[in-house]
């Protein structure tokens, strides 16, 4: 198993939408997780671990849907998993752009898990 994050080169606040944009602050490069990620990755390969599954973890700059859907090509990944923290209202949906953006963009299969807030 990969956990990948695919960071935005613009590091935002809790909320983000594209009106409030300015409210981001550049990221320093090199890109690196920030503290928040860093324990989110680390979480995530503590529990694979405990359940006996072997994992990887990988970080990438960029749009998150381009580059998850290119890693998991480049990999040839049999199944990409993506959470949804359901914080948008749009229309009644209650996924997010980038689970969204990969479930019509990816052309393998996809699996949105909810996260319960």
């Amino acid at each position: 198993m990969t956990f990948f994050h695919a960071m935005d080169p613009i590091a935002f606040g809790e909320w983000r939408s594209n009106v409030d944009a300015e409210e981001g602050t550049v990221r320093e490069f090199p890109f690196r997780p920030d503290a928040a990620e860093e324990t989110m990755l680390a979480d995530a390969t503590r529990r694979a671990e405990a359940l006996g599954v072997a994992s990887t973890v990988e970080v990438a700059a960029g749009e998150a849907v381009a580059e998850i859907i290119a890693h998991a090509d480049a990999m040839n990944a049999d199944l990409i998993v993506v959470g949804s923290r359901g914080r948008q209202e749009v229309a009644g949906s209650s996924l997010g752009s980038v689970s969204r953006g990969i479930l019509h963009d990816a052309p393998r299969p996809v699996l949105v898990v909810r996260h319960s807030l």
